[in-house]
């Protein structure tokens, strides 16, 4: 009786420290199910960082100074030269080029406080 106890027991620690890999196919009455690969969307950690990242820029970007704020979103967001937009905002080429330097240098300092860096 004893034995045979002992031998239930050798083959419970057994499979319970048994390794497999998890990329094998799973044995089941059917046949074998493969392993599926992972979608490609992001987690939802991911997308809700994202989020609070595009959510954070948008509130930085809304504390500009208009005059900054028009050419950073012409610039960085929309895309246009420094030439387009000196000719749209009728203002030098130059002054477009030191206002977006100040406007990315504040954008800078306040997603820094906003992330607390």
């Amino acid at each position: 009786m004893n034995t045979s106890r002992n031998r239930i027991q050798q083959i419970r620690t057994k499979l319970s420290h048994e390794t497999f890999s998890l990329d094998d196919p799973l044995s089941t009455d059917s046949g074998s199910v493969r392993f599926e690969l992972a979608s490609d969307c992001p987690s939802a950690d991911e997308q809700l960082e994202k989020k609070e990242m595009q959510s954070s820029v948008q509130i930085c970007i809304e504390a500009l100074d208009t005059e900054f704020k028009e050419v950073l979103i012409l610039r960085d967001i929309q895309g246009f030269s420094y030439d387009e937009i000196s000719d749209m905002l009728s203002i030098a080429q130059g002054t477009v080029k030191s206002r977006l330097f100040r406007a990315r240098e504040y954008m800078k300092k306040c997603l820094l406080k906003v992330f607390g860096k």
